[in-house]
């Protein structure tokens, strides 16, 4: 999960990044609004989407989120895919409720959605079945390895259960 999260803060602290180059902040804010800036653009949505994906992950695991499954760059990119749903969704959000809610709020809530819309379309893991390759090992627990990829049994049962 934390390459998930770290994909989603990577897509804000860039837009973040990208927008002090190309407007004048320090003008219009001063330095010290850069940290609170910061907090509030990338800090809000990014706790949002973790707490989605927690929620989401315990309710139902899921293999994107599971060590042993290989994924090494598969979260990151998810996790950057989501923010960038995020912020197409908070658009039409922020222009229609800013004048009831607070643009951080709405930012949240769209990062909300967006994080459980591409949490909840992960492939879940199943119980009984090798992580790596999604063999069903139920009948196969006597050999110590999964016929199919070769990774250890008890490891892969111990992570499923």
């Amino acid at each position: 999960m934390l390459r998930f999260t770290i994909g989603y803060f990577a897509f804000f602290l860039g837009l973040f990044v990208f927008n002090l180059f190309t407007e004048d902040w320090y003008r219009w804010y001063g330095a010290l609004d850069y940290l609170s800036s910061i907090v509030f653009l990338c800090g809000i949505p990014t706790v949002c989407a973790l707490a989605v994906t927690v929620t989401l992950n315990h309710r139902r695991p899921r293999k994107l989120f599971d060590p042993d499954a290989g994924h090494h760059v598969a979260p990151f990119f998810r996790g950057f895919l989501a923010a960038m749903l995020a912020v197409v969704i908070s658009i039409p959000i922020v222009v229609f409720g800013d004048n009831h809610v607070g643009d951080v709020v709405l930012l949240g809530f769209a990062s909300m959605v967006a994080t459980g819309s591409v949490v909840f379309f992960a492939t879940p893991r199943k119980p009984g079945h090798c992580i790596g390759c999604g063999y069903d090992l139920r009948c196969s627990l006597d050999t110590g390895r999964c016929p199919e990829c070769g990774s250890t049994i008890s490891k892969l049962m111990s992570a499923n259960e």
